[in-house]
């Protein structure tokens, strides 16, 4: 017999105390490659994400896709020697295409690892470290406002107004990034995600301490993670997470699926390389965190989690925005790496946790990012 999912009854006593706030929640999602250029568009990219869509138009919602540009600029510039780089490229137009005509939202997304990339034929090197704020301002300039082009060609008339960075790193510093952003017409950010931490050859940033971890604040341009007093042309929104404790880490490692949760970041690389012999140049482990980093327990729906610890996690980020009214619309932005949804329960833990909150949170809304700007003077 299926179980029965009682409302919250504090959405009861908001109503009762006559509390305005408003909820809703944004379906982010990574689309992307490998960090270190592995894997092909069809298998990583194309057919998750038609499979995504099919599942949330059957639950009638919609998300936003940020799709990774760099990449893409990359398969551009090798298509006329590849014929195969030419149809992958081409099925990532047309994914696109389709995301939008089915009426979801593309936003951007950037990993600057992918600047000055080669192909030898079979391999991608990549150049430099996965966070943009080590890059030089015209560096900055000239990737976001090449992306911001692409991209905005495809989806016209609809134009980019949200970003993700890559490996979610924002800095600080923050400025370049910030300022390029902003002249380029984007608004909203959602790179930021408390707790995280990471310092690797690769990237290093450090979220630990950030002043407004899950609600959304006008950013300080030198420093991301620092709440301003005013409006510089941007809104943060973090990313969901919640802060690790031995009692709820235990919780969800006894709720992990049956099978081992998705292969993510990291693992999947190694596994991945260990059946081929590859050159030095591929990064095998870019995020080893062992020693060298942390992350709080990220609301990502291709984190290892069975769906009872998503709606675990999700109850805990429902209650945390319902006890504490901040304004007149509260955002909570859930994320995704379409790359590492590859089986059938990967796709129902997604499934169960949107039918959990329409049954336990009937007032929250889905929007996606441009629903969210339109709304922009009620987030802060």
């Amino acid at each position: 017999m299926a179980s029965v999912v009682q409302r919250d009854p504090s959405v009861d006593r908001r109503r009762a105390a006559g509390v305005g706030q408003e909820i809703a929640i944004v379906l982010t999602d990574d689309w992307e490659l490998r960090g270190n250029g592995s894997g092909d568009v069809e298998t990583l990219q194309v057919r998750p994400a038609k499979r995504l869509m099919d599942l949330y138009e059957d639950l009638g919602v919609r998300s936003s896709f940020h799709v990774e540009v760099m990449q893409q600029l990359a398969f551009e510039e090798y298509a006329s020697r590849y014929p195969h780089l030419a149809r992958q490229r081409d099925l990532w137009t047309q994914a696109v295409e389709s995301m939008l005509r089915r009426g979801f939202d593309v936003q951007l997304h950037l990993h600057p690892q992918w600047l000055g990339a080669t192909y030898d034929g079979t391999w991608w090197k990549l150049g430099g470290t996965w966070h943009i704020a080590d890059y030089s301002r015209q560096q900055i300039q000239d990737m976001i406002g090449r992306a911001v082009e692409y991209l905005n060609g495809i989806i016209k008339p609809a134009r980019v107004v949200a970003f993700r960075g890559g490996s979610w790193g924002m800095g600080p510093p923050s400025r370049d990034v910030f300022e390029t952003l902003v002249a380029h017409g984007i608004r909203i950010d959602v790179s930021i995600t408390n707790g995280l931490y990471y310092n690797t050859a690769a990237i290093r940033l450090d979220y630990r301490n950030v002043d407004c971890p899950y609600v959304a604040y006008y950013p300080d341009v030198d420093d991301i993670r620092r709440k301003s007093d005013r409006d510089h042309g941007l809104i943060e929104i973090p990313t969901q997470s919640v802060p690790r404790s031995r009692t709820l880490s235990t919780l969800l490692n006894a709720q992990v699926a049956p099978r081992r949760a998705c292969e993510k970041g990291a693992e999947a690389v190694r596994r991945l390389l260990s059946r081929q012999r590859t050159p030095a140049h591929v990064v095998r482990n870019a995020f080893d965190l062992a020693g060298e980093g942390r992350e709080d327990h990220i609301l990502d729906f291709s984190a290892g989690y069975s769906s009872a610890g998503f709606i675990r996690l999700t109850d805990i980020c429902m209650r945390r925005a319902l006890q504490n009214p901040t304004s007149p619309l509260r955002v909570l932005v859930f994320e995704n790496h379409t790359k590492d949804l590859r089986k059938g329960w990967h796709f129902r833990r997604v499934a169960d946790t949107v039918r959990h909150i329409r049954r336990r949170y009937p007032d929250v809304q889905f929007l996606t990012m441009p629903q969210v700007w339109a709304r922009a003077s009620e987030l802060v």
